[in-house]
């Protein structure tokens, strides 16, 4: 029979103290101390060297990580026609789509059929000034459309119906959902130089109130620069991970709103941090490195950034904690479609699911070139390709 230490050490403290009780609290605490070890494990901070992997290149089969994949083209009408600047959000019985450009959103039924658009740009008390980014509440069933300049939260039903206005303290592009709360960044956290306690993150109820708040995570006056690169949030095993665009770690949001680190991801040091010229040089920013996106599950961890203007997918295997750039047979980025011989599979980065999947756009004219869709014209709305991961 093994002998659990958990029950050695209880048994070196009966030799000791011979009060129940004592012995009883001891053993408390050994279990609260081995929980707490087990939980600090699980989230340990790992390095990932992405900059040393930039020239590992492997082919990669889709069927390699997806199980299936499902192409469904958008349907096209007067009401919903968009450019391919898209935010997707992929709920399985419904498609949401925000178009960047005309800052428009709509939702679509899972299989493309247009139900209806959610919300106007205006000045109307009902309609968003602007508007890039939207979230979804899949518990309530509602939409939170994020307008930066007014520096609100504009809430409609999923059948398109204004809500009401939620004010914010600073201004965010995107939001997420934590703890039936929701949680937003301030878009100029890193501006340290011109304000002393200055705020990253928010938690706030949903009707707008403010519960807790979390400081700056930079400390360098170097890092006060113009950002180019937005922070982002991404699910993975119930819990929310957030990333911002100046420091190099991926935080996870624990339960009493701290944040802890989990992964560094490691961009070539000095050579690709942010400098104060950046933003005047565009040929010296696009040889930085740009982490887009993050896709976890128990299997993989895919990282999307842009490099020399360039998106590329750095495909990890939590098996060996190995790692790869997912290229097809020509050396380009994105998986060969092997279970539906369709185009390269690129995942989009402004993407949203509480689902195992990743998600690409292709539009109707490169889709056209492959036997999988009948009757696309050139100009009609994109197709969602989602691959349903292993």
């Amino acid at each position: 029979m093994r002998y659990c230490p958990i029950e050695r050490a209880i048994d070196w403290l009966k030799s000791l103290l011979c009060e129940p009780y004592i012995i009883y609290a001891m053993k408390k605490i050994l279990y609260l101390f081995i929980s707490i070890f087990i939980i600090s494990e699980g989230f340990s901070q790992r390095k990932i060297d992405l900059y040393g992997n930039l020239n590992n290149t492997k082919t990669t089969p889709l069927s390699m990580v997806a199980k299936n994949i499902k192409y469904i083209p958008l349907e096209t009408k007067n009401e919903c026609l968009m450019s391919a600047e898209l935010q997707i959000y992929y709920e399985g019985s419904f498609i949401f789509v925000g178009d960047q450009k005309t800052q428009s959103f709509y939702r679509f039924d899972s299989e493309g059929k247009f139900l209806n658009k959610i919300g106007n740009k205006g000045n109307a008390p009902s309609e968003y000034p602007d508007a890039l980014f939207f979230q979804i509440d899949n518990t309530e069933r509602k939409i939170y459309v994020v307008s930066s300049q007014s520096r609100c939260l504009y809430k409609y039903e999923y059948n398109g119906t204004f809500i009401e206005k939620i004010p914010m303290e600073a201004t965010s592009w995107t939001i997420d959902f934590f703890n039936n709360n929701i949680v937003y960044y301030n878009f100029q956290y890193n501006r340290i130089k011109r304000k002393k306690d200055v705020f990253e993150l928010f938690q706030i109820d949903k009707n707008g109130k403010v519960l807790n708040k979390i400081p700056t995570t930079v400390k360098d006056e170097k890092d006060d620069v113009l950002l180019f690169d937005l922070p982002f949030f991404y699910s993975y095993n119930n819990q929310l991970f957030y990333k911002n665009a100046v420091q190099p770690y991926v935080y996870r949001i624990d339960n009493v709103f701290k944040i802890n680190p989990v992964y560094e991801i490691v961009t070539g040091g000095l050579k690709n941090k942010h400098e104060p010229e950046d933003y005047k040089n565009l040929k010296k920013y696009a040889d930085k490195i740009g982490v887009r996106n993050i896709f976890e599950n128990q299997h993989y961890l895919l990282i999307t950034y842009v490099y020399k203007d360039k998106f590329r997918y750095l495909l990890g295997y939590k098996a060996n904690w190995t790692f790869n750039n997912v290229v097809d047979n020509t050396n380009e980025s994105g998986f060969i479609d092997d279970l539906k011989n369709g185009p390269r599979f690129m995942p989009v980065n402004h993407i949203g699911s509480k689902l195992n999947c990743l998600i690409s756009i292709v539009s109707a004219e490169d889709m056209s070139e492959y036997n999988i869709i009948k009757n696309l014209n050139t100009d009609d709305n994109p197709i969602i390709a989602v691959a349903f991961i292993k």
